[in-house]
């Protein structure tokens, strides 16, 4: 189910008539119905416009602490939809109850209408009731796409206590016992067929706040006497029906908000956004904004867009969805996510890192003691982080017992332990045959003398060969034990001498 993703917020002050004083009313007290006929002496229009403008202020003020009270509201307007009207005016009428809704969430959870219009006795419509009749797809959407467009003008008389009546069997049929009950009066303020005061009053015992909107020459006083007490801030009188819209969108304009967006089950309904139709995306539904009251494309959870065709793309890694249209980063910038991600809980460290706290802490490996005789190639790249390599290597002389590159691994270790920088040996020689072999250790200066456990001879011990019984050395004279492990020079071996006698010629020579 779609999550809301904006969340209604009024931020309104107390009620008009408990901040403001009646001595600090003065300067605009002839702009209130106080039920007495007022003689006004202006006609100017900058004076007309601040009396917009201050019963604006009073109507926001009054009507605004009933939604600060609670957002749960039942409200029904009783429309004049009389001769004395007309139906220009009448259509001035409705768009006062749309823009009295500007900032209002209608759906089943919230606010819910009813919209009746009266003329004659035979003429009292309840065209709208999400009151009496609660349904699912009873939104915002609808009231102002639908719903109202279908209202229509009848003419005739003013049957106001006719409307009164069918107000009072919608309140009565409402299910809800926690919301705030609203009524409108919205008329030229000529009443006829019935006083309409008795039963206002009677819904006015029941908790039900009424507010009325009417004409400056029309029944003042009957508009005073049906307002909710105190009437000064409950009743309105206008000087012409285009000062109805004026009225509600200079008091309510500047609380829009997004509001809260649920699905349809149409989703022709928001075909109308692109010129080819089917215009939501895969990846998207078509919602009503119970705030806004229109159709809109919203990306499902776990993509974010328009939510036009082509336009929903997932969220990336790093950010989790708690509704739709929505990407939430995660705490901590070193977390990733793997689609889908529909919780803070499935943001995961990533590899390197280990959860701590809510957020994420970088894995190193501890410092590591070189081996003797060893050292570090490129130190400065070294690295104990996660897949950080040290590579080591022996001194000259020395073989590396275990491996070379040391890889950090994620459980913060590393690879390989143990390391070591083993000493190079030559095989031990053995003195040449009728020869003698006389070894030294260069690196001390002193004599290196063989064992029968010792078989293997350590790098820079040098042997010195001679011949006894008069034999000669073939070979190397010395040999040293070099790095890695072998012996320099050639083998040397004792041979015996021989002699050659050439004659050439009658000459002897001897060759030895």
């Amino acid at each position: 189910m779609l999550r809301k993703i904006l969340t209604v917020t009024f931020m309104l002050g107390f009620c008009f008539s408990e901040i403001i004083h009646p001595d600090s009313t003065e300067d605009y007290e002839e702009y209130l119905n106080h039920g007495v006929r007022k003689v006004l002496g202006f006609k100017e229009s900058s004076q007309e416009e601040r009396k917009i403008d201050v019963l604006a202020k009073v109507f926001k003020k009054n009507f605004g602490l009933l939604k600060m009270e609670s957002l749960k509201l039942d409200i029904v307007f009783l429309i004049d939809a009389s001769s004395s009207v007309g139906e220009s005016n009448f259509q001035s009428e409705l768009k006062f109850v749309k823009k009295v809704l500007s900032d209002v969430t209608v759906d089943a959870n919230n606010t819910r209408i009813a919209v009746v219009t009266f003329s004659s006795p035979n003429n009292v419509i309840k065209n709208i009731d999400e009151i009496g009749t609660t349904a699912e797809e009873n939104n915002k959407c609808k009231l102002l796409n639908q719903d109202l467009k279908e209202v229509s003008y009848q003419g005739g008389q003013t049957f106001t206590l006719g409307a009164f009546e069918v107000a009072k069997d919608i309140f009565i049929s409402s299910t809800r016992s926690d919301s705030q009950k609203v009524l409108f009066l919205v008329t030229d303020g000529y009443s006829n067929g019935g006083d309409p005061t008795p039963l206002a009053k009677e819904l006015k015992i029941q908790n039900i706040t009424i507010f009325t909107i009417g004409i400056q020459n029309g029944n003042y006083k009957e508009l005073f006497e049906i307002s909710s007490p105190p009437g000064q801030f409950h009743s309105y009188l206008l000087d012409s029906f285009s000062d109805f819209e004026s009225l509600a969108r200079k008091a309510l304009h500047a609380d829009l908000t997004s509001g809260e967006y649920i699905p349809t089950s149409n989703y022709k309904l928001c075909d109308h956004l692109c010129k080819t139709g089917h215009c939501c995306d895969i990846n998207a539904i078509c919602t009503c904004g119970t705030s806004t009251g229109h159709y809109t494309c919203l990306c499902q959870q776990g993509f974010y867009g328009s939510g036009l065709r082509n336009s929903c793309f997932p969220c990336e890694s790093g950010t989790y969805s708690e509704g739709p249209n929505e990407c939430l980063p995660c705490p901590d910038p070193n977390h990733m996510t793997i689609y889908p991600a529909f919780s803070i809980d499935d943001c995961k460290c990533k590899e390197g890192y280990i959860s701590k706290e809510g957020g994420c802490e970088e894995i190193t490996c501890p410092d590591f003691a070189m081996p003797e005789n060893s050292y570090l190639i490129d130190s400065i790249n070294c690295s104990n982080k996660v897949n950080g390599v040290c590579e080591i290597r022996c001194e000259v002389g020395y073989d590396l017992i275990g491996e070379s590159k040391l890889v950090c691994q994620n459980n913060g270790m590393w690879s390989y332990t143990g390391l070591r920088c083993k000493a190079q040996k030559c095989n031990k020689l053995e003195p040449p045959k009728d020869g003698i072999m006389d070894c030294i250790d260069t690196n001390t200066g002193k004599d290196y003398l063989f064992d029968k456990e010792n078989m293997q001879v350590p790098i820079d011990v040098t042997c010195s060969f001679r011949c006894k019984n008069g034999k000669i050395l073939i070979g190397s004279e010395k040999r040293t034990c070099i790095p890695p492990g072998k012996w320099d020079g050639i083998k040397s071996l004792c041979k015996r001498t021989y002699v050659l006698l050439v004659i050439i010629k009658k000459a002897v020579l001897l060759i030895l």
